[in-house]
């Protein structure tokens, strides 16, 4: 069970006026929410992205490589990319106040929506308010901007002149890319975008959804092939694969055209005791850091890729009652 920072739920529902309205259908697309649409999204599932972008976070800088990599910089350049309201980035934020003080965090903000870009500015702006002040300096700086596809994220960082990034991320917004672009490349070109991007030692971190896209396809199969597929056709990318440990490690290998990868959370606020939430996300990180981590990750015979799905050096094991052996590990941990 995942909880909300109870000083933010407080403050979300009671100084935002959040509304807990379910809506799957409408969640699909918030590129044109209205201020109460807005509202719907903060109180229903802002909790849900805060507690996944917490989960990652916390795991990732639980690693001492990545801890101590990080406490060294005195900035943090951060890019988020299809913002919102800031479930995703509230969560970051929370995790990198939890483990570093007097950091200098600057955060270049992205989304389609002007009204979510108001609510997120006024989060940051009062921050302290439910966090306890480490000392940190956080400055944002939001970008209105309606992507089509990735090729106009890249010109809008371009003209933005958007400086090197330490941490890169999108949470559930590239099913919305793939839906209405052309050639539906949109998780290999954001991965290769963040090849460039990102600096020495750099984060990217890429979630979405698990369910169906207008193809029928799912998009946590979508995700994983063509992540998969990047790395193979760019054998000395500056990124290496790292979450999930098995297919950073067996990419190369892998015949499954089907990969289907879902983590499941059961989140927890005043209007929703017992809710649960399923994502797919994947973890890259740019050299040395990457290399680093990646020969430092003891390579297991099984991984739990999702509930009852199992991934071995040589097979997918779906829909499976019990285990293919002893040696079975979680491939989001490192």
């Amino acid at each position: 069970m995942q909880t909300l920072n109870p000083a933010l739920e407080t403050y979300i529902f009671d100084r935002l006026n959040a509304v807990y309205a379910p809506d799957a259908i409408a969640a699909k697309n918030n590129l044109n929410n209205d201020t109460d649409k807005n509202r719907s999204y903060l109180g229903t599932y802002f909790p849900r992205t805060f507690v996944e972008s917490c989960h990652i976070y916390r795991q990732l800088f639980q690693n001492q490589e990545v801890y101590n990599c990080y406490s060294q910089k005195k900035l943090i350049n951060i890019l988020i990319i299809g913002s919102g309201t800031g479930g995703d980035l509230l969560g970051l934020l929370q995790v990198l106040n939890e483990c570093f003080c007097s950091k200098q965090i600057n955060i270049y903000s992205f989304d389609g929506n002007q009204d979510a870009l108001n609510i997120q500015k006024q989060l940051i702006r009062d921050f302290y308010q439910f966090m306890p002040n480490q000392n940190n300096q956080i400055m944002v700086y939001t970008y209105f901007v309606q992507f089509t596809c990735v090729n106009d994220i890249a010109n809008s960082l371009r003209a933005n002149r958007i400086p090197f990034i330490d941490i890169m991320q999108s949470f559930k917004m590239c099913n919305e890319l793939y839906n209405q672009s052309a050639d539906k490349q949109v998780f290999y070109q954001l991965t290769a975008l963040a090849e460039q991007y990102l600096s020495p030692n750099g984060i990217f971190v890429l979630e979405d959804v698990t369910n169906r896209n207008d193809d029928q396809k799912f998009n946590s199969v979508v995700m994983s092939d063509q992540v998969r597929n990047y790395f193979r056709q760019n054998p000395h990318s500056s990124l290496k694969y790292i979450i999930p440990v098995c297919c950073g490690k067996w990419y190369n290998r892998c015949t499954w055209a089907k990969c289907l990868s879902i983590v499941e959370y059961t989140v927890s606020h005043r209007y929703a005791p017992a809710e649960r939430s399923k994502v797919a996300y994947k973890v890259m990180i740019k050299q040395p850091l990457g290399q680093l981590l990646y020969d430092s990750i003891e390579t297991r015979d099984a991984y739990l890729l999702a509930p009852r799905t199992y991934c071995t050096k040589d097979d997918y094991l779906y829909n499976q009652d019990f285990p293919p052996c002893g040696d079975v590990a979680d491939p989001y941990k490192i």
